[in-house]
């Protein structure tokens, strides 16, 4: 077990991190604190866990009965390309801090959680954590988003010796011997479209499988580009689904056409576009533009958030995608999650990555209480013997940090992503009557 003096010796001895100047605003009972580590306050976004005006917490909150706050730390994606994301999984922390708040706080005490804006950047979400552990003095730390980000973040809290929640960095990340680091559940993308191909092999006769494949995807942002294409690449070989065309391209994209025409030109069966939100928009909208409609659309990230079907209306329908998470899962609180993300985002459902970030937290409060205290060693040894429950369903980790494997597949059905494969999940029916529409032109 690491005792003070050892973490002390590794606070001082990383990456040095300047100082920072934080700025206190209340969300509801939550001591909430956002910012970019130089004092510049957070944005608004997915539905907004900051926002309102500047205040001071005199300690008597809806916490418990220590005038110290336990403090939450977290460096995430809130502007950039991954912000239009991060900001739902930021919202998901904030809503289950709110509650465990109301509730009397964690271990008698109120949370505060202490959020910066890494600007979609992995350097700044490294130099960021560091300065969350070293100069804010934060109790705990959980996870930021995406896999770059949180590939950085990963070796800080293994440095520091911190139990770290979170998606992960997709597959590598998790092969490292990493001892703190715990995925609840994690974002993988070499499993992302594990279920939408289990439902060509195990739902359409062979005679209607596809045999051909077209694949687009950015490149860059850390792990997150490489990954998916790699494990989508896994999954084409494993249906015997020929790949024609495989092209990647930087972010921002400019113009989505030349490539979209060049998938085109080989009357792919599928068409894989993995991508995020902004350049999954310009995609299917000019595979809209030209003479070719592909049986089965795979889409990255993009759709998996309100803005999809918000800018895109119907043109949207159709696309499938992969996820870990879902508002049609059967388990405890996804009710409470959905009429939440009513009075937040008026939509009938909890976006996915809200539920990514809710579950998180959820299971680190599990993980505290569970030892009744922070120390980080007992946290990290209770969460490697212990199930852990949150809306996602029941986990047990694995000596990387990893529940067993699986993958859900959505498809945007009347502008909402529905689950539409596995019928079942850990034991018990999904809450869900939607099927898959094929091919994607009766969409």
């Amino acid at each position: 077990m690491t005792d003070d003096s050892d973490r002390n010796w590794n606070r001082r001895h990383y990456i040095g991190a300047s100082g920072a100047v934080s700025t206190g605003l209340l969300a509801g009972c939550m001591r909430f604190i956002s910012g970019d580590g130089e004092g510049n306050s957070g944005g608004g976004g997915g539905g907004g866990g900051g926002g309102g005006s500047t205040d001071t917490d005199d300690g008597s909150g809806g916490g418990g009965s220590s005038s110290q706050p336990l403090k939450i730390g977290t460096a995430i994606s809130l502007s950039g390309p991954l912000g239009a994301t991060g900001q739902y999984i930021r919202d998901g922390y904030v809503q289950r801090v709110n509650e465990i708040n109301e509730n009397g706080g964690l271990l008698g005490r109120e949370v505060e959680l202490v959020v910066r804006d890494d600007e979609s950047d992995a350097s700044n979400s490294r130099n960021l954590l560091v300065n969350l552990i070293e100069q804010e003095n934060v109790d705990l730390i959980i996870g930021g988003y995406a896999g770059g980000p949180v590939a950085a973040q990963m070796q800080v809290a293994e440095r520091y010796e911190m139990v770290y929640i979170s998606m992960g960095a997709h597959g590598r990340s998790w092969e490292q011997g990493y001892e703190y680091s715990f995925g609840a559940p994690p974002l993988v993308a070499e499993w992302w479209y594990d279920a939408a191909f289990s439902w060509i092999a195990n739902e359409l006769p062979e005679s209607e499988r596809p045999e051909t494949a077209a694949m687009m995807g950015f490149s860059g942002v850390g792990t997150l580009g490489r990954a998916i294409n790699e494990g989508t690449k896994t999954n084409l070989e494993r249906a015997g689904i020929e790949l024609v065309m495989d092209e990647q391209y930087e972010l921002p994209l400019e113009s989505a056409s030349s490539l979209v025409n060049q998938a085109a030109s080989t009357e792919a069966d599928v068409f894989i576009s993995n991508s995020l939100f902004a350049d999954g928009v310009q995609t299917i909208r000019a595979v809209n533009d030209v003479d070719w409609t592909p049986q089965y659309y795979l889409q990255g990230v993009g759709s998996q958030t309100p803005s999809w079907s918000n800018e895109l209306g119907e043109l949207g329908n159709g696309v499938v995608s992969g996820t870990m998470m879902h508002s049609s899962l059967p388990f405890d609180g996804v009710d409470a999650l959905n009429q939440a993300s009513q009075e937040r985002y008026d939509t009938d459902s909890a976006p996915t990555y809200f539920m990514f970030g809710y579950s998180w937290m959820e299971a680190l409060q599990q993980a505290v209480e569970g030892v009744g205290g922070t120390n980080q060693d007992d946290l990290k040894n209770w969460l490697r013997q212990n199930q852990v429950t949150t809306v996602a369903g029941p986990m047990e980790f694995d000596e990387r940090g990893l529940p067993e494997r699986y993958s859900l597949a959505t498809q945007m059905i009347d502008g909402t992503p529905e689950l539409v494969y596995p019928r079942e999940f850990k034991g018990k029916q999904v809450d869900s009557e939607a099927t898959m529409i094929y091919p994607y032109s009766d969409a």
